[in-house]
This record gives C-alpha cells, sequence and structure tokens, in this order.
C-alpha cells in the first residue's frame, strides 16, 4: 500500500479563483521618501510645540494636560532612562559576612540537588 504523496483530485482546480483573503501588498518606502517625509514634518515643529503647550496650560481634561506635559519634557530632555535591576551588586553589598555565607551555601546546595536529578528538575526545599 503506498504512503503519502499527492492525493488524486486534491488542490485548487485549474482555473478556478483564489478565494482567500490575502492583505494588501506593503509598500516599503524608499530611504530618501523618508527623509522627506520628516523634513517635511519638521516645518511644523514650531505649531506643534505651541499646541502642545497650549494644551499643558489649558487643556480641558487633566489628562490632556499630563500627557502634554509628558509629550513636552520628552522633547525637551529625552525621554527618561530606565534601571535595569540586576539583583547582584545591591544585595550582596549590604549583606554580614554570615548572611553571604548562608547564601553561597544555599545555592551550591541547589546545584548539588540540581545535579542529582535524573530528569534536572529541583522541586524547592
Amino acid at each position: 500500500m503506498a504512503r503519502g504523496g499527492k492525493r488524486e483530485g486534491a488542490g485548487r482546480k485549474k482555473g478556478s479563483k483564489d478565494r482567500r483573503l490575502r492583505s494588501p501588498p506593503i509598500i516599503i518606502a524608499a530611504a530618501q521618501e523618508k527623509r522627506e517625509v520628516r523634513e517635511a514634518a519638521r516645518q511644523f515643529t514650531d505649531d506643534a510645540l505651541k499646541t502642545l503647550a497650549a494644551i499643558c496650560n489649558e487643556g480641558q481634561s487633566e489628562a490632556a494636560r499630563i500627557s502634554a506635559a509628558c509629550a513636552l519634557l520628552d522633547r525637551g530632555y529625552g525621554k527618561p532612562t530606565q534601571q535595569l535591576e540586576t539583583g547582584s551588586p545591591g544585595e550582596f553589598s549590604r549583606m554580614t559576612d554570615e548572611e553571604l555565607e548562608a547564601v553561597i551555601a544555599e545555592g551550591a546546595e541547589l546545584v548539588a540537588m540540581h545535579k542529582a536529578k535524573p530528569n534536572g528538575r529541583v522541586t524547592g526545599k
């Protein structure tokens, strides 16, 4: 008995329309076009900043005023940097020698348990 391969009569028949919905093709602008769009948008910088300032000072809602203020600050000073917590330097620098030794011993115990398990999973204490 044969296995695999194309079944006779399977698939779309020749000449029939493909009825699947497809999204329109995405047109990727060339670098020159992008540059031109940026330059055109920059002509409105003064107006945009004045509008943001007006909303910041006289906006209808508090949310609009806060949003405009944030946009102005971001453009004036850049977005704030985001600090990443690594956990190592700050945590260990405040520990006593005894606490550090306990952490090291616990880590060594977990490594030993991990190596001892056949499936490599540690379920905890």
